[in-house]
């Protein structure tokens, strides 16, 4: 088990002109590879990382070493501190990131488009639309330190690629920018 929170005070910032998140989450995390957790996330630039990790043995669990620590996975540490969106969203996005309290069930790219939108997309074809939907996809993904081409072709049910020439074709349209050289 999980469980989010922004650290009081941290701020926000833009990672799209839709999509604004909080520059710091702490994350507690109750039985995560046989472990007891606490995380700091903060973001550096336009990328999470996790600054601070805690590991504590369960009552009664195995020791801490070095082979059990090689199953914690900071990326899923990563993507999980997105649900901090839908519990706290940063005051200034309110109604703006609605999209993150979507049913999972119609919703992909931890919410961020509607999963009708990302079918109609892989219709289309790079068009100005989809590029845009790649833009925000892609956005999310470089944040959490993903691999966007293949989280791409996931989201939009297409070859990675085919999804790695969209996301050309986007960074080109300026849709996508990092502040890196992501090559």
């Amino acid at each position: 088990m999980a469980h989010y929170q922004p650290r009081s005070g941290s701020g926000t910032t833009d990672l799209t002109p839709d999509i604004t998140v909080w520059n710091e989450v702490e994350g507690e995390l109750t039985n995560y590879a046989g472990y007891d957790m606490h995380a700091l996330i903060r973001l550096h630039g336009r990328r999470f990382e996790v600054d601070e990790l805690t590991i504590k043995r369960r009552e009664n669990g195995g020791e801490v070493t070095g082979f059990g620590m090689r199953s914690i996975k900071p990326p899923t540490i990563l993507r999980n501190s997105l649900i901090v969106l839908a519990n706290y969203p940063p005051e200034k996005a309110v109604g703006k990131v609605a999209y993150i309290n979507a049913d999972p069930g119609t919703a992909v790219a931890f919410g961020a488009i509607p999963a009708a939108d990302a079918a109609q997309a892989k219709a289309d074809g790079p068009t100005d639309n989809t590029l845009q939907l790649v833009g925000r996809v892609y956005t999310l993904m470089y944040a959490v330190q993903g691999t966007p081409a293949k989280d791409l072709a996931e989201v939009f049910d297409v070859s990675v690629r085919t999804a790695g020439a969209w996301i050309a074709k986007a960074k080109t349209a300026g849709y996508i920018v990092t502040g890196e050289d992501d090559g």
